[in-house]
């Protein structure tokens, strides 16, 4: 992507890869190195790295499997995350060591202590990427933290610099269906691990909350709003379109508890277009139609109701939006090569 040190950017692979430097370095499998220098150390007696022999302890992430859908189910069950779920089971490295909250707070308390790392080389870790031309590398959030401060990385560890709590480090993992979030404040000595197997959008809410409550600060207020799109969807799919529109024309305007988001909805139609539910087709349209009255300024409401039309086999309506999609941004190349091949 760039050449080394001009820029910085986060990769999974690279940890694949370093897992593969330890093998080489210490002669020794990537479980075994990790069991052997830091799960016994720091008496992580519940931690490991999975293979299949012990894929039954594996956690159970929980997803919604498509906008249309108001239930958690395991995401391993869902064909689109079946990738990262199943088939990426072999690697390590970036993924697949199973622990628990107070496996991570036994790790948290070896490696400040000592145990694991010698405080200079924990320092050099904490210490922020520096780019080739002599500026530190600042990223524009702080990962999973939310409110003021400036998010940069060092080697291995996110760090956060905070207005009024100074120093802190950590860093943040995601799945399907899981998050998770390691976080060390350095001064004063404080620790959070927060686990979710549902990977919900409170997460940095609560793991944010805990900091704050932890240093006599008030917690973010706890918002919880239910996306419209999804009762739309869900309501759609168990009732029809009628008893859909009246519900979400009623609910709209109850901006305390709902709210309405043109993506999702977006990509509600477009599950709707995938599946294999007799009359799946006719809801997709709905679904892309509310989209452009909600929003008639948006090319991408038209464009993706202009690809529904088209594979529901109304060719000169599906003109129509591709061209309505062009009157607004005259770059799009998704309609530009949509109507190329339609006037073919």
């Amino acid at each position: 992507s760039f050449a080394p040190g001009d820029k910085w950017q986060y990769c999974n692979t690279n940890y694949d890869l370093l897992a593969l430097i330890i093998e080489k370095v210490s002669g020794l499998p990537y479980p075994a190195y990790l069991d052997k220098n830091i799960f016994r150390r720091a008496a992580m007696n519940e931690s490991f790295v999975l293979v299949e022999s012990r894929s039954n302890k594996m956690a159970i992430a929980h997803v919604l499997p498509n906008w249309y859908s108001m239930h958690y189910i395991p995401a391993d069950s869902v064909a689109r995350y079946r990738y990262i779920n199943y088939n990426l089971r072999g690697l390590v490295g970036s993924t697949n060591i199973v622990s628990t909250t107070m496996d991570m707070l036994r790790f948290d308390k070896s490696i400040f202590s000592g145990k694991l790392l010698k405080k200079e080389t924990l320092y050099i870790a904490h210490t922020p990427v520096q780019l080739n031309d002599g500026t530190t590398f600042q990223e524009g959030s702080m990962d999973m933290m939310l409110g003021e401060g400036k998010g940069s990385y060092g080697m291995g560890w996110s760090i956060y610099e905070q207005p009024g709590l100074g120093k802190s480090v950590g860093h943040s993992g995601f799945n399907y269906g899981l998050a998770t979030f390691y976080f060390h404040h350095i001064h004063p000595d404080q620790t959070i691990v927060a686990f979710d197997n549902t990977a919900g959008p409170a997460f940095g809410r609560a793991v944010t909350s805990a900091l704050y409550l932890l240093n006599n600060r008030a917690g973010i207020e706890k918002v919880n709003k239910t996306s419209l799109a999804r009762v739309l969807g869900s309501t759609m799919k168990e009732k029809g379109i009628d008893d859909a529109v009246v519900i979400f024309n009623d609910l709209k305007a109850d901006t305390s508890r709902y709210y309405i988001n043109e993506r999702e909805i977006n990509w509600l139609g477009y599950d709707f277009l995938r599946a294999d539910f007799e009359g799946h087709e006719r809801l997709a349209l709905e679904v892309f139609k509310i989209n452009t009255l909600l929003y008639p300024n948006s090319f991408n409401v038209y464009d993706s109701y202009g690809e529904a039309l088209l594979k529901s086999g109304k060719k000169e309506q599906a003109i129509l939006m591709y061209k309505k999609s062009l009157s607004i941004k005259p770059d799009n190349q998704g309609a530009i090569e949509a109507l190329s091949k339609l006037k073919m």
